[in-house]
């Protein structure tokens, strides 16, 4: 599918999008409303803005990728070099510590990855919520250049 330009509607259904190195793939046509979908955009460096932001906005409780290098700074509130981001946050109550574990097929230099994750506030006594993220390839650390959370209300 090298020459593919455009994905059109696809079902709601759908579980997976696999276009790994669709080179001419340009634009989305669709949307994507399952939940637990994996999107793969892995190679397709012509993607346009729009197709970009429908993939951020994606919420999935798997994963996305597709090439970026930079996180970027109009979908996620909070941003950073490295592999920390500090996230404001008001609540009360008695601390709690969450740890999230997502599993990715490979890993692709100049590629961005979103991961939904729910962090439980309630609980939370400090202001500030730290989000370490550490990425774990064939038992060797990989180095994180940016990183982003967004925060829902």
């Amino acid at each position: 599918m090298k020459k593919l330009v455009s994905l059109p509607p696809l079902p709601d259904s759908l579980l997976e999008l696999d276009a790994d190195n669709c080179k001419s793939l340009k634009r989305l046509d669709c949307s994507f409303r399952n939940p637990v979908i994996r999107l793969n955009f892995r190679n397709c460096f012509k993607l346009n803005q729009e197709a970009r932001d429908l993939i951020i906005q994606t919420r999935t409780n798997e994963y996305s990728v597709f090439p970026g290098e930079e996180v970027p700074k109009c979908f996620f509130t909070y941003r950073s070099s490295g592999s920390e981001s500090k996230a404001s946050c008001i609540t009360s109550g008695g601390n709690a510590l969450t740890a999230c574990y997502k599993r990715v097929e490979q890993l692709f230099r100049g590629h961005l990855y979103t991961f939904e994750v729910e962090v439980e506030t309630e609980e939370v006594t400090s202001t500030e919520l730290v989000f370490d993220f550490e990425v774990v390839y064939q038992h060797f650390e990989v180095d994180i250049t940016e990183c982003g959370v967004f925060q829902l209300m």
